[in-house]
């Protein structure tokens, strides 16, 4: 389970603001969710040390529920009871200098 509560981020508007600037300024806003795995379908691991990357990852089911206010606004996602997924996965993984090239 993942569960945060009342969390402060930036609302960027969208992908392309957020990652790249030049559109309208980010707005103050919070963002509450639970994600609750279940039903494990395949454990995987992987190790590939010529582009020094690992990791070890869990598939699955899960489901989610969420709200965020931003800018006067307040979203809510249907009850986490109605959620499904198709796929979900979970993991650790290493990289860059904390897994490096052979």
């Amino acid at each position: 389970m993942l569960k945060a509560n009342n969390v402060h981020v930036f609302d960027f508007h969208d992908g392309v603001n957020a990652i790249f600037g030049g559109g309208p300024p980010p707005v103050p806003a919070v963002v509450s969710f639970d994600v609750r795995w279940f039903d494990v379908d395949d454990r995987v691991n992987l190790k590939n040390r010529a582009n020094g990357f690992a990791g070890e990852f869990v598939r699955g089911q899960a489901q989610m529920e969420w709200s965020g206010t931003s800018g006067g606004f307040h979203y809510v996602s249907a009850p986490l009871a109605t959620s499904f997924s198709l796929f979900a996965e979970i993991g650790h993984e290493r990289n860059g200098s904390y897994y490096p090239h052979a």
